[in-house]
């Protein structure tokens, strides 16, 4: 008999959540498990990728299932943050109500969705939480409460054990139900998805300039306004490059405005969300991330995957990830940092010839074999 999982995540819009679930899914046993997701909102670009045959429920639908009306969108949003306050305080009506089939195992895919799960009606399932990034350990009271929900789990999974010693170290005690486990990529359709023609934003990257590609969502946690102002000054200085972040968030219209006051539009772009960003990623020079928090990049190992060197602020995942393998460049966030390591890219020609050969060495074949047999291990 299959075991059936559900999967909780807030919405299928492009993070690195996301992504994770969906190679979940699709490396998931289906002679072995029965999969279903459930979405607190249901929007997102990824909706489209979660396979056919995998049941999803959500509790309210998205803007983007709507007809554009300024006057109905305030309305439509009222009544969605009515729905999931009812759903928060009755969430056995609404699973009713869905039709909801009862789990064996529930996963919370993030922390925003892990109070659902410990309220969740279904009380013989076991409940997992998936523990992605520190960035929610913010202030004392956040981390408190974090430990207090995650010590109600079962189990919580991270995806290194660096992550895991560095939260144990902000929360002051261990986390007793915490494991580690890879995470899981589909390296063959990473780089088979690569390959896909870019159309117009071909002309983004032909240029005889280098370029620079981030994928990332457009908040004060991914350091784009830093990364701005370091490109800004490294042009002012005459060292000539491009870069291209992909992406959406609540920082772009203040991202976009700071690129046109300072003269950069040639050479900055904000491209917004992009179904497949890996052929942007391929075509590039070298893939850069600017986190000012410490936490993992899945798209920093993907990059690496496409045979990609790398610039990362320096976290504790990408010193294990990077530096150990030598496939790129840690860097302080800062914009000293940043511009130290993308001039290092574009000045030191042996350097970068030391790291493409060191990527051309690497092996991913068994990659995501073991990972998977390393999840299934605990399902």
């Amino acid at each position: 008999m299959r075991k059936r999982i559900l999967f909780r995540i807030y919405s299928m819009e492009r993070g690195e959540r996301q992504n994770i679930l969906l190679s979940i899914l699709n490396s998931l046993d289906i002679k072995k498990y029965e999969p279903i997701v459930l979405l607190d909102i249901f929007q997102g670009e990824l909706l489209k990728a979660v396979p056919a045959h995998i049941p999803m429920f959500f509790i309210a639908k998205g803007e983007e299932f709507y007809k554009p009306n300024i006057g109905l969108r305030f309305f439509r949003w009222v009544l969605r943050r009515t729905k999931l306050s009812m759903y928060h305080h009755f969430p056995k009506w609404f699973m009713r109500k869905m039709d909801m089939p009862t789990p064996d195992i529930e996963i919370a895919m993030m922390d925003s969705v892990l109070e659902d799960l410990i309220k969740s009606p279904f009380k013989k399932s076991r409940k997992i939480n998936w523990f992605h990034s520190d960035k929610c350990l913010d202030s004392k009271r956040d981390g408190k409460q974090l430990l207090s929900l995650t010590h109600q789990c079962d189990m919580t999974i991270f995806i290194s054990h660096l992550t895991k010693s560095h939260v144990e170290r902000c929360l002051g005690t261990e986390v007793y139900n915490g494991i580690c486990i890879r995470n899981l990529y589909n390296v063959e359709e990473i780089k088979y998805r690569s390959l896909e023609p870019l159309g117009d934003d071909q002309l983004f990257l032909n240029q005889d300039s280098a370029t620079f590609v981030s994928v990332g969502s457009l908040d004060y946690q991914n350091g784009y306004n830093v990364l701005i102002e370091a490109h800004w000054e490294l042009m002012k200085e005459g060292i000539d490059h491009r870069i291209i972040v992909i992406g959406d968030g609540p920082d772009y219209s203040s991202l976009k405005k700071k690129i046109k006051s300072l003269g950069i539009e040639n050479s900055f772009h904000l491209l917004g969300n992009k179904e497949n960003p890996y052929p942007y990623i391929v075509k590039a020079t070298c893939y850069i991330q600017p986190l000012c928090y410490r936490a993992y990049s899945l798209c920093v190992e993907e990059a690496i995957i496409l045979g990609k060197p790398v610039i990362s602020t320096y976290d504790l995942d990408s010193k294990g990830r990077i530096f150990q393998d030598k496939t790129g460049l840690l860097i302080n966030f800062s914009k000293y940092g940043l511009k130290k390591g993308i001039k290092k890219f574009l000045l030191d020609t042996d350097f970068v010839t030391r790291l493409d050969k060191n990527l051309k060495s690497l092996d991913f074949s068994q990659y995501d074999e073991y990972a998977c047999e390393q999840l299934e291990g605990i399902l």
